[in-house]
């Protein structure tokens, strides 16, 4: 049964707090430590080492953590002391050695000490293939929080087709070699595979906290996750308004602090937002109201919006594949042809793209190809 939390159609409005670091340029975990203070990691290829920023992002602690491997680190969780970090990453989903490593930091911004704690090795119960087949690849891994004597891991979905699945797991945190147990999983949109990955994870209350997905320009919510008893879900959607490759997100004075890896061009930023607040319960869903007649273009983009009144609340962007914004714009730049909006695209050149639309609030995404000028 797929149980329905929230709503379509709202929004966060992210501020741009500015660059990260050049020396986190593959930001892809963040948690608070402290006042003001956010630990951040990057993933892989890069060093064993964390730096703490403070709320601009700048740098106010550095330590490299030596005797361990970035195989491929994607998250981090934080609680009493210690620090959680995920060294899970799984794009092709055949990795055997997952692990997680616990490290005592309590001593860190006031001493620069810290202690290896042990490390958690684990493997999910319901993977029998490495790799297994397209249909069934669930098992990439950027998300992860903590709560009460427990770890929580939210899953990469890559399946094809792609089914918008994130599968939710519970883990002993404390050091050993564990399976994990499937709590169930999360619907967060069918689509553009990208525009629907969970990339991270974080909660937002202490007794019954609500659980926050983080995807590239979207943000899910669950409210009072944990006491959920369903095993499918359906999670509150927020578009954050543009797209990046956002992989880590953590609470901090009721703001959202969101960190985006650098790509091609596009350098690595830090970006805050308040927290949501529409009360509970709240449902205003919006029909499927746009629809693309052909993934394939030459000249122009044609959509197809059959409600006249829905029409002037169009708001596009297109992407290159390396995440460049190229060409963004609104419904007075459209012409509109009864039913059908057509978007200009002389000035893109032959290749493939990501066109976001968002529709009275409603976000879609699509991966299109220009063939021909």
């Amino acid at each position: 049964m797929l149980i329905s939390l929230g709503s379509y159609g709202q929004s966060v409005n992210l501020q741009d707090i500015g660059l990260m670091p050049n020396e986190l340029p593959e930001c892809s975990g963040m948690a608070v430590i402290g006042e003001n203070a956010i630990a951040s990691i990057n993933d892989s290829g890069n060093d064993p080492e964390i730096f703490v920023l403070d709320t601009l992002g700048n740098i106010i602690h550095h330590t490299v953590f030596l005797g361990f491997s970035n195989n491929d680190w994607e998250s981090i969780a934080y609680a009493d002391g210690l620090l959680y970090i995920g060294d899970f990453g799984n794009n092709a989903n055949k990795r055997t050695d997952l692990k997680i490593y616990i490290v005592d930091i309590s001593r860190l911004l006031s001493e620069g000490l810290w202690a290896f704690k042990g490390e958690i090795n684990f493997s999910f119960p319901d993977q029998k293939a490495f790799p297994p087949a397209d249909t069934a690849k669930y098992f990439d891994l950027e998300a992860m929080v903590v709560y009460k004597d427990s770890l929580y891991l939210f899953t990469k979905n890559r399946t094809k087709p792609f089914d918008g699945l994130s599968n939710c797991y519970s883990l002993s945190k404390k050091a050993g070699t564990n399976k994990a147990h499937k709590k169930g999983q999360i619907f967060t949109g069918q689509g553009l595979m990208p525009a629907y990955w969970v990339s991270g994870a974080c909660l937002a209350g202490d007794e019954n906290p609500d659980l926050y997905l983080l995807g590239y320009d979207k943000i899910w919510r669950v409210r009072d996750y944990f006491n959920q008893s369903e095993s499918l879900l359906k999670a509150e959607e927020f578009y954050m308004g543009s797209f990046g490759q956002r992989e880590a997100i953590c609470i901090l004075n009721q703001k959202f602090y969101i960190g985006e890896e650098k790509v091609a061009s596009r350098n690595a930023k830090l970006y805050k937002a308040a927290i949501p607040d529409s009360p509970k319960g709240e449902t205003a869903v919006i029909g499927e109201s746009l629809s693309i007649e052909s993934k394939q273009f030459s000249t122009q983009i044609e959509l197809i919006v059959p409600d006249a009144n829905l029409q002037g609340q169009l708001y596009f962007e297109i992407y290159s594949q390396g995440g460049e914004l190229i060409l963004k714009g609104k419904s007075k730049d459209c012409i509109i042809e009864g039913d059908k909006m057509f978007i200009d695209t002389k000035s893109l050149g032959l290749g493939s793209y990501i066109l976001n639309t968002v529709l009275a609030g409603k976000p879609r995404a699509f991966l299109i190809k220009k063939t021909s000028n």
